[in-house]
C-alpha cells in the first residue's frame, strides 16, 4: 500500500514540481518500489489522457505579420547592392528563389515553434484546472487497491483509474460517487467496469453540475447503480 505522502511525493514528481536534489532521491525511491513505480506510470497515463483532451488554440492574428515583417527584413539584408539594372533584372529570379528559401524555412522554425509553445499552453491549461485526488481503502480488504481520479472542474469531466481491484460480484457493480458541500447526498459519476486483469480506467461525468468538490468515492451498488449510495463505501479520497 502506497501512503499518503508517497502518492504526493509522486504527483508532484510527475507535474515537475520537485528540484533537482528531490527529483534524483524520487527516482532513486522507483528502483526500489515497483508498486511505486507503476502508481507513478499510470499517473502519467491519466494526465496525458486530460491534456490532450484540451481543445486546441488557435496562433494569434498577428502571427503571420510577424512573419512577414522578418522575411522583408532577412530578403532586405541578404540583398546585393549593385549598380547596373540590367544586372539587377538578371538577377531577380535567384534573388526571388533565395527570398522564397528563407521564407520557408522561416516560416516552418516559426510554426514549429507556435505548435511547441501552444502545446506547452495546452498543457499548462488543462493541468491548471485540474483535481488530483488518490482514494484510499476502507477496509483491509480493498487496501492494495491504486486508486487516482484526476477531475476537469470547468469542462465537468474527469478519468478515474483502479489498479488491482477484484471484479464485482454478477449481481454488483462499482459505482463512483463526487461528494461536494452544497449537495445533500453524493452525485453519481456512472459504474466502473472491471478487467480480467483487475483493472479499470474510464471518462466519467457526472449526472449534473458539480462545483467544488471535496471528495470523491467508489461504493459496492446494485447492478446498473444507484441514484444514491446504498451499498458500502470502499474507496474515499481525503
Amino acid at each position: 500500500m502506497i501512503d499518503e505522502a508517497k502518492q504526493d511525493l509522486a504527483t508532484r514528481y510527475v507535474l515537475g514540481e520537485l528540484d533537482d536534489r528531490q527529483s534524483a532521491s524520487f527516482r532513486a525511491e522507483l528502483t526500489r518500489d515497483s508498486q511505486l513505480l507503476q502508481f507513478v506510470s499510470e499517473l502519467q497515463e491519466t494526465f496525458a489522457e486530460v491534456a490532450l483532451a484540451a481543445a486546441p488554440q488557435n496562433p494569434s492574428p498577428e502571427l503571420l505579420a510577424r512573419i512577414l515583417d522578418e522575411i522583408r527584413e532577412d530578403a532586405t539584408e541578404s540583398e546585393p547592392v549593385v549598380e547596373a539594372a540590367v544586372v539587377r533584372t538578371n538577377w531577380l529570379p535567384w534573388a526571388l528563389a533565395a527570398c522564397l528559401t528563407i521564407a520557408c524555412m522561416l516560416m516552418g522554425v516559426e510554426l514549429g515553434k507556435v505548435r511547441n509553445e501552444n502545446t506547452a499552453l495546452r498543457n499548462q491549461d488543462a493541468l491548471s484546472q485540474t483535481r488530483i485526488a488518490t482514494l484510499n481503502a476502507q477496509t483491509e480488504a480493498y487496501e492494495k487497491v491504486l486508486a487516482v481520479v484526476v477531475w476537469d472542474e470547468e469542462k465537468q469531466r474527469g478519468v478515474v483509474k483502479l489498479d488491482q481491484l477484484a471484479q464485482a460480484a454478477p449481481d454488483r457493480d462499482y459505482q463512483l460517487w463526487m461528494i461536494a458541500p452544497n449537495h445533500a447526498v453524493p452525485i453519481s459519476a456512472g459504474v466502473v467496469s472491471v478487467d480480467d486483469n483487475g483493472i479499470a480506467q474510464a471518462s466519467f461525468k457526472p449526472v449534473q453540475n458539480i462545483q467544488s468538490v471535496s471528495k470523491f468515492a467508489v461504493s459496492i451498488e446494485r447492478k446498473g447503480g444507484a441514484p444514491a449510495p446504498e451499498g458500502p463505501i470502499i474507496l474515499i479520497s481525503k
